[in-house]
Formats: C-alpha cells, sequence, structure tokens
C-alpha cells in the first residue's frame, strides 16, 4: 500500500559550509519554511551563529535550540558522539552506533536516508534519530555497498541497547 502524507511539502535543509544559497541575513526567512534542517556540529554553530549574529554557541544543544527557535526541525549529526534534534521546544539526544569505520564517504547521505524513511514511517523524532544509517553505512568503501537496509539498521539499534 502507498504512503499518504499529510503535508504538501516537505522541505529539508542539508546545511554545508561550501554552499551559499543567498545571503545570511536572509537565514532566519529560509529556516521559518525549512520543516527539517539537517546539519553536522560544525555546520550548526556557523548557522546558530549567523541567524543570532553573535558568538559561536558552546554546545550543540544550544546551536540547535538557536536554529529551531527559527521554525525547522533541527537534526544535528556529532559523528561517533550520535545526534541531536530540536523541535524548539525540546531537545533529544541519540548515542552513536558503535562502528569500525573503513570509509566514512556517504555517512551523511545515509545518516539523513535512515531519519527520512523512519520519519515517513510514523517513527517519533527520538526513533527517527536513532534509525539513522551513517555508523553502519561506514563497513565498506563507498558507502553504498555498505547501506544497510532497514532490518540491520533496526538490528543495529537493538545491540546498541541505547537507541529503543
Amino acid at each position: 500500500m502507498p504512503h499518504t502524507f499529510d503535508f504538501d511539502l516537505l522541505v529539508i535543509g542539508d546545511a554545508h559550509p561550501d554552499v551559499v544559497l543567498g545571503p545570511l541575513d536572509a537565514l532566519p526567512d529560509a529556516l521559518a519554511v525549512t520543516d527539517f534542517l539537517r546539519a553536522n556540529a560544525l555546520e550548526a554553530r556557523a548557522l546558530s551563529a549567523a541567524a543570532r549574529s553573535t558568538a559561536d554557541p558552546e554546545s550543540v544543544e544550544a546551536a540547535a535550540a538557536a536554529l529551531a527557535a527559527h521554525g525547522p526541525h533541527v537534526i544535528v549529526k556529532n559523528g561517533p558522539d550520535g545526534a541531536v534534534a530540536h523541535d524548539g521546544s525540546t531537545v533529544l539526544r541519540t548515542d552513536g552506533i558503535p562502528a569500525r569505520p573503513v570509509d566514512t564517504v556517504g555517512a551523511g547521505d545515509s545518516f539523513d536516508a535512515g531519519f527520512v524513511a523512519a520519519h515517513l514511517r510514523g517513527l517519533s523524532t527520538a526513533h527517527a534519530l536513532a534509525a539513522a544509517c551513517g555508523a553502519p553505512s561506514t563497513r565498506a568503501h563507498g558507502g553504498t555497498p555498505s547501506q544497510p537496509t532497514w532490518d540491520e539498521a533496526v538490528a543495529a539499534l537493538s545491540r546498541n541497547g541505547k537507541n529503543l
């Protein structure tokens, strides 16, 4: 049965320091029409400083909170330390999934794919974060050959024991 969704357009922003889509003073307006903003810790700190016109925040949680104050749900991937989400009022953290990386190429895209797949299956943000597939995708060179299936991602979470 096909999925049905209750939104007209899902906008997921993927922050990247090398890509500038417009002047940073337009950032708050862009965030106001973004459903989810995904960034790594460095990007989140830089974007939150730009959005607030203040110094870099001290923590990933503070950066996520500053960005979420402008509207989007903010998802910050933080490497082996896991991820943080902020919806404007609540911060959620998930531990990283232990891995012995062979190649980290594509891990961020795999993280995004796992989050979106979990979110579209109706899982809560905490579980959607936990279902992120970044760590398992590092098992082989190139990211794609080692991209976990849904069942593998769920099994990795069960082994971790902290994210379910």
